[in-house]
């Protein structure tokens, strides 16, 4: 059989079965795209997750209590443990946040501020101060003080804000001064989104949710 007979005759077969060629075409195109976001997609994950893991202390270890709560005798305990140079309790609720023009659902996150900044390296103010110790200041997640539906700040540094928790049918409520704004951080080892949160001090959460024990531990 000649080359040129070999040509025509696939050619001719190509025409009478057109529509399974292009089938197969279009399967082969489009398989090798899914494979192709895939992996990009796979790599924009890992490039993501390795970044987050970084802002995380690398010698951390996450303490959490099957039976509900961390007291402070297993804080105690935990400090005592042979190696361990520090244990950070943090105290995490939803709550409800009064601000400007109306209220918002966002998570609580309750460290004494000397601990923060070991928790998470690299973290920064975009505007005012880190709340204190005592009882009455808090700072603010980006994406909570500047949600993308209102065309305005929804906390401000130096404003006053109302932080309302519910649990066993009773609401308590406490007042906090918003000291700052966290510059915006994305998604974290530790939330899911670190900007809509709000952030205060133990003692602060402790007076909120009328409790003195910890949600986690994480040990340095």
């Amino acid at each position: 059989m000649r080359a040129r007979d070999v040509v025509w005759w696939a050619w001719g077969s190509l025409r009478t079965m057109r529509a399974r060629v292009i089938m197969t075409m279009l399967g082969i195109i489009i398989g090798t795209a899914a494979v192709v976001a895939l992996v990009s997609a796979t790599q924009g994950y890992k490039s993501v997750l390795i970044s987050n893991l970084s802002k995380l202390n690398p010698d951390t270890v996450i303490i959490f209590s099957r039976g509900g709560y961390l007291s402070p005798s297993d804080i105690q305990r935990l400090s005592q443990i042979a190696h361990v140079e520090r244990v950070i309790p943090v105290m995490t609720a939803s709550v409800k946040i009064y601000g400007v023009g109306g209220t918002r659902s966002a998570s609580l996150f309750a460290v004494n501020p000397a601990d923060l900044t070991m928790l998470w390296r690299g973290v920064e103010l975009a505007e005012g101060d880190l709340y204190t110790s005592g009882i009455g200041t808090a700072v603010s997640g980006w994406s909570l003080a500047n949600p993308e539906d209102l065309p305005y700040p929804f906390l401000k540094a130096g404003t006053v804000a109302y932080i309302e928790y519910a649990v066993l049918g009773e609401t308590r409520r406490v007042n906090v001064r918003i000291t700052g704004i966290f510059e915006e951080q994305g998604a974290t080892a530790l939330f899911a989104d670190f900007d809509k949160a709000l952030y205060t001090s133990i003692r602060t959460a402790q007076s909120l949710m009328g409790r003195t024990t910890y949600s986690v531990a994480f040990i340095i």
